[in-house]
């Protein structure tokens, strides 16, 4: 997979945007330049990557639960950016808790936080199944899980006064 080729039109100011994701090591600051589209984005935070693929990537905004569109064009104003690349749309989620199993698909944008408020459940107790580790609240899904093994299973922990 090749790098896009930005051109910087005349007097523009470049834009930005941090990226992290799917084999990019920590968070990676990306410059384009106004009218980037998505597509040409992907293919620049691409380029990030520790293990190049010709596979289908996707960009998320931080917080998106829907890839972004990749015919969208980046305007001045949408700065600076904070996206997620993955190689999958959704992830499909197992939550073990003491009576329940929740399964549930999801973006792999999800926060842990953003998990546990959708099943009504205490925020910070969500752990990696088979570890008594709590997760960030932060941390999002699509950090645990690789293509094409989209599924993660996941525990919770019983509160600390119990």
């Amino acid at each position: 997979m090749g790098t896009a080729r930005l051109v910087s039109p005349a007097a523009a100011v470049p834009l930005e945007a941090w990226v992290q994701g799917e084999a990019i090591r920590g968070i990676r600051r990306l410059r384009f330049y106004p009218g980037t589209t998505v597509r040409d984005l992907s293919h620049l935070a691409a380029a990030l990557r520790t293990h190049p693929t010709d596979e289908r990537l996707w960009l998320f905004l931080e917080n998106g639960t829907e890839p972004m569109a990749d015919s969208s064009r980046l305007l001045p104003g949408m700065h600076p950016l904070h996206l997620h690349l993955h190689r999958c749309r959704l992830v499909l989620v197992t939550l073990l808790t003491e009576t329940a199993v929740h399964t549930r698909r999801v973006s792999p944008a999800t926060t842990t936080a953003q998990l546990a408020a959708r099943l009504k459940l205490p925020p910070g107790r969500i752990v990696l199944r088979g570890t008594t580790t709590r997760l960030a609240d932060d941390r999002h899904l699509g950090c645990f899980v690789y293509h094409p093994f989209i599924r993660l299973v996941l525990g919770f922990a019983p509160d600390a006064r119990s």
